[in-house]
């Protein structure tokens, strides 16, 4: 996938993280009690690849990606620092959390408002992906290529659809087929990392 979305121009590859990465159900927050996953994410993370396997790649070389939170957390990683990655793509990614506010007995709430704060003061706050976008968008020469797939029967399907729709009306343009970007890599039958093989 990657090869195809640069270019076509095939390049050395390390997959960082997987399934179950250590980072939990954080949304890649730098949390009150310590727990930093952004800084992890986009200091930690690089510096351990550079001291431990000499790694020191420039940003034309550096893609990231993921998958549900991991796309939110890419598309984070790629808006705010613009300056470390030539693309991102996000897989199915929670590419807005109004979805709780639209489901306010969804039962991971208590869990995310530890996290997040109040649920009801999301949009417009430091954890707003269409706030990274505004900022992104103030500079869009600058931000790296992105890339937003997702199945047809995924919940979060409508969220990437606004999330494109808000980079459109930006002058950000998405990297994704002609077609839609929901039909890109996957089954079309909600999450499943084989349609992303």
């Amino acid at each position: 996938m990657a090869a195809v979305f640069l270019n076509r121009n095939l390049c050395p590859l390390v997959w960082v993280g997987g399934r179950h990465a250590s980072v939990n159900r954080s949304f890649y927050i730098d949390q009150p009690n310590g727990q930093n996953y952004f800084s992890f994410l986009i200091k930690e993370l690089p510096q351990y690849l550079k001291d431990v396997f000499g790694l020191a790649p420039k940003r034309e070389n550096t893609l990231i990606a993921g998958i549900s939170m991991g796309g939110y957390g890419c598309f984070k990683a790629a808006l705010l620092h613009p300056e470390m990655y030539c693309a991102a793509a996000s897989f199915s990614g929670a590419l807005s959390l109004e979805m709780w506010r639209a489901n306010p007995t969804d039962p991971r709430i208590p869990e995310f408002t530890l996290l997040f704060g109040d649920i009801n003061k999301l949009a417009g706050s430091e954890h707003d992906p269409a706030v990274w976008l505004k900022r992104g968008a103030q500079n869009p020469k600058a931000l790296p290529k992105l890339y937003i797939s997702c199945g047809r029967q995924d919940d979060l399907y409508p969220l990437s659809i606004g999330f494109y729709k808000a980079c459109q009306a930006l002058g950000v343009h998405p990297s994704i087929t002609r077609k839609t970007p929901t039909t890109t890599g996957c089954s079309g039958t909600g999450k499943s990392s084989a349609g992303w093989r």
